[in-house]
Order: C-alpha cells, then sequence, then structure tokens
C-alpha cells in the first residue's frame, strides 16, 4: 500500500510539476519563518536557566513611588541588603552589585596599557552562593571576600592578558591609581542572561576607587540612605519557600526601618530570575530587557505565516485535484473506501510536507545570519538542545500536514464515482468556491494588515529619527570623564581636577573647527537624576521630584537651547554655582507659578540648596520621545560634572577626533578617550523598535511572497479552467481589456473586502503600539490605503503574466479537445 501511494505521488507530481513545486516552495517559505520565529522565541524564553538554584533565585524589585506613580525599577537603596537576613527567614542568602565602567591599567616591565572595561560589578561575597559560575582557574567565592580581589571573565582575561592562565595572579590598576589583583577566571555568561560582567570586584570597593574623600562621602551616605537607587539586589530563599510571603513581609520591614518620610511611599517586589528579562516594565535594568507583548508577537506572526502558507496549499490542492477526478472515480468503482482515498491524499500532503520541512532546513540555515543581524543575537541549530530543535521541526511537521492536508483529503473523497467518471474535470461547487474565496481572503487580509502595520512602524521610526528636538544635536560629540554609572549626585570632581578641565576646555578652543565645548552632569535625552524640591508656594514639609542636570556656564549656549525669561547663568554673578537655577516652560506650570515673567525670582530648595530662579528656557525633550516633555531644573555644580560636549565641525572630523584624543591623554591619562555622537547616543534608546521594524518588515515581506506565489498558482489554475472559455471570446471579438477583466474581477473584489476588514484591526493594534510614544505619528487614511494600492499591483502583476501568455495561444488551440 506504502509503495503503491508512492507511486501515485510520483506520478502527479510529475504531470502536475507547476503546482507541486508552487506548493513545496510555498510550505518550505512559511515553514521556515515559523522555525526562525520559533529559535527567536525559544531563546526569549531560556533566559537565565543555565543557574543551578535558578528556580530560588529573585531579583528585588524597587518602587520609590514618585508623585503618585508607582513604576518598578532593579536598583534598590543599599542599607536594604544587609538587614534581610535577620529579618526574613525564608532567605538562604543576600547579595548586592553596582554596576559600573572604568579604565584598567595592565603595567609592563617597560611599557603599560590602558583598556576600557565596560561591565565592572562590584559585589557582595553571597553572589559566589547565589549565582552559578564556571570556574577555568583560581577561588571566586574567596575573590568575592578578598579585598582588592577581581575576578575576570574568559574574554576579559584574554583581551588583557592574552590567555587565562597569563592573568592569574596579576596585578591591574583600576583607574590607574588602585592596584587589584586576578584571583579567579571564570566562563563568560552566555547571550541568553539578563545581566553579563567583564570583572566582579568585592561590593567594599568601589568607595576606594574613588579616592579618599569622595570615597568617604560616597561610604557614608549609601550606608544610610534608604531613597537611592543605587544597587541591583538578588536573593536566594530556601527551599519550599513562596515569594508571595516574603513580598507581605516588606511592608512592616519598611515601616520598621525606613525613614520616615519615605517608607509610606516604598515598596519593594521579588521578581523571580527567570521572569525578569522579559519584563520590560522594570527600569533601570542592567541590560536592555525583552519584551513579552512582541515575543507573543512574533508568536502570532510565525502562525499566521503558517496559516498564509497552509491557505496556499489547501487552495492549490483543492483546484488541482477537480482534474483527478476519473482517478478517485475509477478508486472508489474498484472498491476503495472514502478513508482509503483520505489517507492516500494525507499521504501525499505529509510527504509533500516532509519535502517542503527539507527545503525549509536549508532557508533557515542560509537566513539565520541576516536574522541575527537584525535581532542582535546569535542564534544557530547548535544553540539549543538536540530534542528542542527535534521537537520544534517535529510539531511545525505536523501541524503544517494537519492545517493543510485534512480539507483536501475529505473534498476529494466525497467525489461520487458516476459523476467522476462521466466529465472530464469536476467543476467546484459554490460551498467549495466560497471556502476557496474565504482563505483567499484571509491570506490578503492578513498580507494588508502586516503591510500597514509595516508602514506605520517605519513613519514612526522615521519621526523618531528626524523628529526636531529642541537642542543641538547634529555633530554633538561626547566624551564621559567618568563611567556613564558613576552617581554624579555625590561629586567626583575636585579643586585639582576642575583646573584640568578647565585646561582642556581652553585647548579644544584653540581649534578651529570646534565651535563650542561645555560639561554637564547627563546629557539631553539620555537619562537625569531626579531630585527632591520644596519651591515657593509650597508647604514647608512638601516635596516635588524634578528631572535635573547639573551644567556648566555655558551649557545653554553649547546646546543652543532658547532663552524665554530671565538670564542664563554667568560666572560674573559670582552666586550662580551656589543659588541659581534655570528651569523650563513645563516646570513653570509644574510648580504652580502663573507665568514664566513670573517665575523669575521664585525661591527653590533642591534637597537643602536654597536658591532663586535666574531664567525660563523654552521646553525640549530632555527625555526620550516615549516620554512627555516634564518639568526640568539646571544649576551649577562642577563637583558633579561627568561628560564633556563638543559641538565640531563635520568636515574633517577624522584630523578634529585625532587632535582631541591626543590633548585628551595629555590631560586625562589615566582614563582611557572614548567618544560617541549624541546623536547616536539618542537614537540607540529606540534600537528595540528599530529592531522590530526591521522584524515585522522581513517577515511582512516573506508573507507577501508567499501570498504572491500561491496567487500565482490560483491564477494559473483559473485561467486553465477559463482557456475554452476566454478561445471562445476571443474567436467572438472581445477586446482583450474586457478578457482581463474577467480574470481579475474576483480577486480584485476580494482585495478590497480583505482591506476594508483589515483597516480597524491594524488601527486598533498600531493605536496600542504607538500609545508607548509621547510623540507619533498619527493613523491616516493614506497609511492604509498604501498597502491596498501595494497589493493591488503585486496581484495585477501576477495575473499580467498568465493573462499574457494566455492571449499568445492560438484560439483553435484554446478550443481543442482531447
Amino acid at each position: 500500500m506504502l509503495r503503491n501511494n508512492l507511486k501515485i505521488f510520483l506520478r502527479t507530481f510529475w504531470k502536475h510539476k507547476l503546482f507541486t513545486i508552487i506548493n513545496v516552495l510555498g510550505l518550505a517559505i512559511g515553514m521556515s519563518c515559523c522555525f526562525l520565529i520559533l529559535m527567536f522565541v525559544m531563546d526569549e524564553f531560556r533566559y537565565d536557566n543555565f543557574h543551578k538554584k535558578t528556580d530560588r533565585i529573585y531579583r528585588l524589585n524597587y518602587s520609590p513611588n514618585i508623585q503618585n506613580s508607582a513604576n518598578q525599577v532593579a536598583r534598590i537603596p543599599p542599607p536594604i541588603a544587609p538587614l534581610l537576613l535577620e529579618n526574613f527567614p525564608e532567605m538562604e542568602g543576600v547579595a548586592r552589585m553596582y554596576l559600573r565602567s572604568a579604565t584598567v591599567e595592565i603595567k609592563q616591565e617597560q611599557s603599560s596599557q590602558k583598556f576600557e572595561v565596560e561591565q565592572i560589578f562590584f559585589a557582595d561575597s553571597g553572589l559566589s552562593e547565589i549565582f552559578s559560575f564556571s570556574t577555568l582557574i583560581g577561588d571566586v567565592s574567596k575573590a568575592l571576600r578578598t579585598p582588592a580581589a577581581v575576578i575576570l571573565s574568559r574574554e576579559t582575561a584574554i583581551r588583557l592578558y592574552g590567555s587565562v592562565e597569563d592573568a592569574i595572579n596579576q596585578i591591574l590598576l583600576i583607574k590607574s591609581h588602585y592596584p587589584f589583583q586576578v584571583m579567579a577566571v571564570v566562563e563568560d555568561y552566555p547571550p541568553n542572561s539578563h545581566w553579563h560582567f567583564d570583572m566582579l570586584a568585592p561590593y567594599q570597593n568601589m568607595f576606594e576607587i574613588e579616592g579618599e574623600k569622595i570615597g568617604a562621602i560616597l561610604r557614608d551616605n549609601l550606608s544610610r540612605n534608604w531613597i537611592i537607587t543605587h544597587s541591583y539586589t538578588y536573593v536566594l530563599l530556601k527551599e519550599g519557600f513562596s515569594p508571595e510571603s516574603v513580598n507581605e513581609g516588606f511592608t512592616d520591614f519598611l515601616q520598621a526601618h525606613s525613614h520616615e518620610r519615605f517608607r509610606d511611599n516604598q515598596r519593594l517586589q521579588l521578581q523571580a530570575l527567570l521572569d525578569i528579562h522579559l519584563d520590560s516594565t522594570v527600569g533601570i535594568a542592567p541590560e536592555p530587557p525583552g519584551n513579552s507583548t512582541y515575543v507573543y508577537l512574533f508568536l502570532h506572526v510565525a502562525f499566521i505565516i503558517l496559516l498564509i502558507a497552509c491557505i496556499n496549499f489547501v487552495n492549490l490542492s483543492t483546484a488541482s485535484s477537480l482534474p483527478r477526478a476519473k482517478e478517485i472515480g475509477i478508486r472508489k468503482v474498484l472498491g476503495a473506501s472514502r478513508m482509503h482515498i483520505v489517507r492516500q491524499f494525507l499521504f501525499e500532503t505529509f510527504l509533500m510536507s516532509f519535502l517542503a520541512l527539507i527545503v525549509a532546513i536549508c532557508l533557515v540555515e542560509i537566513s539565520l545570519p541576516f536574522l541575527n543581524a537584525m535581532i542582535n543575537k546569535e542564534l544557530s541549530f547548535g544553540s539549543f538542545d538536540q530534542w528542542q530543535l527535534g521537537g520544534g521541526l517535529l510539531l511545525i511537521f505536523i501541524l503544517t500536514g494537519l492545517l493543510a492536508g485534512t480539507y483536501p483529503a475529505f473534498f476529494v473523497s466525497r467525489f461520487q464515482p458516476i459523476t467522476a467518471l462521466k466529465t472530464r474535470m469536476i467543476q467546484q461547487g459554490t460551498k467549495g468556491k466560497f471556502l476557496r474565496k474565504t482563505l483567499i481572503g484571509i491570506q490578503l487580509l492578513t498580507s494588508l494588515g502586516l503591510i500597514a502595520a509595516t508602514t506605520i512602524v517605519y513613519r514612526q521610526l522615521q519621526m523618531v529619527k528626524n523628529q526636531p528636538l529642541g537642542f543641538q544635536e547634529e555633530h554633538m560629540l561626547t566624551l564621559p570623564l567618568f563611567s556613564p554609572n558613576f552617581n554624579s549626585v555625590f561629586g567626583g570632581v575636585d579643586g585639582q581636577l576642575r583646573k584640568t578641565m578647565n585646561a582642556f576646555e581652553g585647548e579644544m578652543l584653540k581649534h578651529s573647527r570646534i565651535d563650542a565645548i561645555t560639561l554637564s552632569s547627563s546629557l539631553p535625552a539620555t537619562g537625569l537624576v531626579h531630585r527632591n524640591f520644596n519651591v515657593e508656594g509650597m508647604a514647608p514639609d512638601e516635596r516635588l521630584v524634578v528631572a535635573t542636570i547639573s551644567v556648566d556656564y555655558d551649557f545653554s549656549e553649547t546646546y543652543e537651547l532658547e532663552l524665554l525669561a530671565g538670564r542664563d547663568f554667568d560666572v560674573s554673578f559670582g552666586t550662580d554655582h551656589e543659588k541659581a537655577f534655570v528651569i523650563n516652560e513645563t516646570a513653570v506650570k509644574f510648580f504652580g507659578w502663573a507665568s514664566i515673567e513670573e517665575a523669575v525670582g521664585k525661591a527653590i530648595n533642591m534637597e537643602g540648596r536654597k536658591g532663586y530662579v535666574v531664567g525660563v528656557l523654552r521646553d525640549f525633550h530632555h527625555k526620550s520621545l516615549r516620554s512627555p516633555i516634564d518639568a526640568l531644573v539646571l544649576y551649577v555644580s562642577p563637583g558633579n560634572f561627568t561628560t564633556f560636549s563638543l559641538h565640531i565641525h563635520g568636515e574633517e572630523i577624522p584630523g578634529t577626533l585625532a587632535f582631541i584624543e591626543k590633548k585628551w591623554n595629555e590631560f586625562f591619562p589615566s582614563k582611557v578617550f572614548e567618544y560617541q555622537f549624541l546623536e547616536d547616543e539618542i537614537q540607540e534608546t529606540y534600537e528595540s523598535d528599530q529592531r522590530l521594524g526591521m522584524i515585522i518588515s522581513f517577515f511582512a515581506l516573506l508573507a507577501i511572497l508567499i501570498s504572491c506565489v500561491g496567487l500565482y498558482g490560483l491564477v494559473s489554475y483559473t485561467a486553465q479552467q477559463k482557456t475554452k472559455e476566454i478561445g471562445i471570446r476571443k474567436i467572438l471579438g472581445a477586446a482583450s481589456s474586457h478578457l482581463f477583466y474577467l480574470l481579475t474581477k474576483e480577486y480584485l473584489i476580494l482585495i478590497l473586502l480583505a482591506w476594508l476588514l483589515a483597516i480597524p484591526v491594524v488601527w486598533w493594534i498600531m493605536d496600542d503600539w504607538l500609545s508607548n510614544y509621547a510623540f507619533h505619528v498619527d493613523i491616516s487614511i493614506w497609511l492604509l490605503c498604501l498597502p491596498l494600492v501595494g497589493v493591488l499591483l503585486l496581484t495585477l502583476s501576477t495575473i499580467s503574466i498568465q493573462f499574457i501568455r494566455i492571449l499568445m495561444i492560438d484560439p483553435a488551440e484554446q478550443l481543442r479537445t482531447e
């Protein structure tokens, strides 16, 4: 029986080569898309599952509840962790981590090398009892308990010393002054970890590398600061204990230990390790998180694309089965049961699915490098367990076979023997035609929806890229003097360093292609520090939390900010570095003042720093476009400066950079020269959305390709059915335009109906996505009409190919019968 079915399949394949190739190709593209998305989804769901105690590890998240906002952040005040074990018997271990970057110097006999190490975590010794480390050499737990010891990742050890063995027991200098000994080297964490490290060092050592004065201030403040978002804190629960009981106890814990001003507005909550990566609602994560919404969206896209491919198969299979009516009739006359014919056609379907699966695997292998480039991952067949790969492939194969083969098998098994033997080709009935049109409509609706979504995402990303931000961002070069993780609230600039910074600024302005230079604690649109304010008109015990930037006197001039009232900071006044504040328009309204003119001169108290408003700036986007413009306060505090901003000419940039680097190494020899253009930094904040746009575009293109392949096959079949009719019409003098209309009207109506149904669905989904942006494009009707025009052109092009072929056939050939 199996051999007989195989023979029939091969004969059918050879007789209907075009339909079979189109079917296999359509299924293969659909399966490959589905498997690519499945690989991405599986990778997202297996984050952090390589730790031995994964099911008992939790991160402690923190909600400061600022101005009725209960947003969670991943960092908590440092004094909390040391008190947890004695207050919560459910906990087995607790560890804090603080992330920063720093310049690391390797001294050799006659020379030295400097490296900028981005991922340095200062961590409590309990970290080695919570997370798993694959030790290559040395002792991890001992290193975290030993002052001035460091643990390197394999990649960092090779980068610094050339090999793992050569790194052990070596001395390196952090910030070129503070010696640390390499006591262990461990394997790099895999890509599917929510945090990665280049170097680990004891938590208390983070104070020493800031120098004696700043270190003492930091140590004292962080030992009693119950409001600052500073350290990542992880908890290991004992066996058999649930996080719910711990979460319930945090309220009493905060009431007992936190400052009375804050404890009623603070909340702590454990988050399971396996839930961290896909939770994009928690802020200040060590690395950009994934997004569960996008993951489930891609799962839906995978199913939709596979469904489109299966719809193609169903349509083409039912159409191509009509000429096989006599074969089915003879089989039934010879005693074949209906289930026998069902099994035969299901066998053929699964055989074609298997062929499509082989082609799909080849397509996946070819496509993976392009997909990895889009999603910034390193997916490969070797990234997953064999049972996962095999299970995924088997699931797609079975699902495809069942979706694609069930209806055609039962459809052809319904043919009556007498009818089948009396006619050359059974015509599809009204119900069959309705089903075929419905399936084509679903396919078109999906394609139109994907194209519309892609168009809207592209427009939004273009708006984000081109939206004026209200300040100078072009050719703005940024040079960090400290780690971007350094908390500028406590200051890191002493008098001597300030003189060096001023001298460096003077050297920069001597260059003809450097227009301006300034200093600040942070950069516009890249993340700001929020601080507590009490302003004139408020009760003494009231507090408002407002975004702030510590800036130099020439900040507004360098960034070309527009002053609306009052004056800018001016060194000639002598007290601006102690008492002056400049605010934006929104801050005027936020503080409850009547006008920008009235705001000038108003008293402000920022956590003990008392002064007055000297000027009001026009609003600019100091946060990302996802957020509305809110209140902003600028003040002068040289001790908090972390970054230089230079406005340079657009010509001869390499020469300008070479000059800046040379001078940098003269003035700041202990800090590696690193720069970035502000435009690039701003665009990085939208990287996840840009990837989403590329991925949707990629899969939308494939969905359209599958639809076109299926459409081509269906039009080919329709043309075959109408060949004799077209021949007669040509002999009777029908115009070519009328014949073209005859072939296209059915599809044009379907496209229009599919578009009308797609509009509300796309509108609802994309309106929800755009709501993530405070500033976004409007979903106009022309954006939704573009997909309609595109699909119409594709359809007409596809039909035109067949139409031209039919017109070239002699009517006599078209009317000839067997």
